[in-house]
C-alpha cells in the first residue's frame, strides 16, 4: 500500500485479489463512519499506458531482464 496524504495505492498481483482487497477497505472505511469517493475509486492495472495515479505513471519493467 502506497498512501498520499488521505489517498492510497492497493497494489495486487491479479484483478480478483485487487477487488477482494477494495472489497476489504470499503467494509473497513464504512465501519468507521467514512466513505470512499466513488469517482475517485476503482481497480485498474498500473501496468496499461496512460494509468495516473494523483499524477504520477507508473512504469512496468521486468526484473532480471538483460539490457
Amino acid at each position: 500500500m502506497v498512501r498520499y496524504a488521505d489517498d492510497f495505492v492497493v497494489l495486487c498481483r491479479t484483478c480478483a485479489t485487487a477487488q477482494a482487497a477494495l472489497d476489504e477497505v470499503r467494509a473497513w472505511v464504512e465501519q468507521n463512519g467514512l466513505k470512499l469517493n466513488a469517482d475517485k475509486t476503482h481497480v485498474g492495472d498500473c501496468r496499461q499506458a496512460g494509468h495516473r495515479v494523483l499524477s504520477f505513471s507508473a512504469i512496468a519493467s521486468k526484473r532480471g531482464s538483460a539490457g
